[in-house]
């Protein structure tokens, strides 16, 4: 599938110039370099590019510095996608814990991996800095479901037991017997993720009965809007949680959960943005008779929307176009070169 190259300015290229004066001050060009090096060397991309590229408004067909700004144009590619790579493979084996560990384990170590190559390229990015603590919390509680995993099956079923009597004792508000159970699951199961959470709620809940029935109600509250699909309203009661919780994993969860799927329809409603582009701009090139181009439009179109309108009906009868406009143009040859004989014999025969 063959994407038609849209001109466009890349954002690390659009920062750059900002932080660039609007005259290029009389430094060598050495200097420049030397000082872009030194940036591009401590991972400050942005200056760095932004040194290079005054260097082009002195030499604008130096090919070395045009190199060099390729260069970290593909390094920062290169970046970006081991970001979402990671970004991926953690949203994966978040939803497979703690149901398939095996298989959280194998999404986990791809998240973990990918988040490294990033971080070695650009460790100063804010988005990987935010990430860095999101990949120690998942490999630690990989590690902690593959333990309990390990487990023989009379712990394994006193573990089951403890925590549902636990989670019950909580609806319950018997707190101290809650608190009781999981202490019990911690002595055998260190630091598991679910008996941590549940021993600071049932720790919370005897210390300040008043925050942790706000807590529960705002939970309540925003799982019903979540489950009524009204993500926005959702996440502000989640975020109200963690403004009086920080620690707070349900809440956590479900804002990962929300967040996934904003981005989600947002990217949907780009996709269909560029589907629509494409499609306009198959049918104008049709008109023009640009058949090759309007192939490449609606072939776009539908591989950023399976089935987009009637993309593919048309994309399908570019070939009896193409075969109707050669013949339209084969007649219109033959009755030019027959009205160039007529007028050559008029003009014989008047000169005769």
């Amino acid at each position: 599938m063959r994407f038609r190259v849209r001109k466009t300015i890349p954002a690390l290229a659009l920062v750059a110039v900002m932080m660039m004066s609007t005259a290029v001050s009389p430094q060598s060009v050495e200097e420049l370099d030397r000082r872009a090096s030194e940036f591009y060397k401590n991972k400050e991309f942005t200056r760095a590019l932004g040194e290079w590229l005054r260097i082009l408004e002195i030499e604008p067909d130096n090919e070395l510095i045009q190199k060099k700004i390729e260069m970290l144009y593909e390094e920062k590619h290169r970046k970006d996608l081991a970001f979402q790579m990671a970004r991926f493979h953690y949203r994966l084996a978040r939803q497979e814990l703690p149901v398939d560990v095996q298989k959280a384990k194998e999404d986990s170590d791809v998240a973990i991996a990918s988040f490294v190559t990033a971080y070695r390229i650009d460790p100063a990015d804010p988005d990987l800095q935010l990430m860095r603590e999101d990949m120690r919390r998942l490999q630690e509680e990989v590690r902690i479901e593959l333990a309990k995993k390990r487990l023989s099956e009379e712990l394994r079923q006193r573990y089951i037991a403890l925590m549902e009597d636990a989670a019950a004792r909580m609806k319950s508000m018997e707190f101290e017997r809650a608190l009781a159970n999981y202490k019990e699951v911690l002595k055998f199961v260190p630091n598991d993720t679910a008996a941590l959470e549940g021993l600071r709620n049932a720790e919370l809940a005897i210390s300040n009965r008043l925050k942790y029935e706000k807590i529960q109600l705002l939970l309540a509250a925003g799982i019903a809007l979540f489950g009524e699909k009204k993500y926005k309203d959702a996440r502000n009661d989640f975020e109200e949680v963690l403004a009086l919780d920080i620690k707070n994993r349900e809440a956590k969860k479900y804002i990962d959960q929300i967040d996934e799927l904003l981005e989600s329809n947002r990217n949907l409603e780009l996709k269909r943005i560029q589907a629509e582009q494409f499609y306009l701009s198959g049918i104008e090139n049709v008109r023009k008779k640009n058949f090759d181009q309007a192939a490449d439009d609606f072939e776009n179109a539908l591989s950023l929307i399976k089935n987009y309108k009637d993309a593919r009906a048309r994309l399908e009868g570019l070939d009896k176009l193409r075969k109707e406009y050669a013949e339209e143009q084969r007649l219109l040859r033959l009755r030019n070169i027959d009205r160039e004989f007529q007028n050559g014999l008029l003009a014989y025969s008047e000169g005769r």
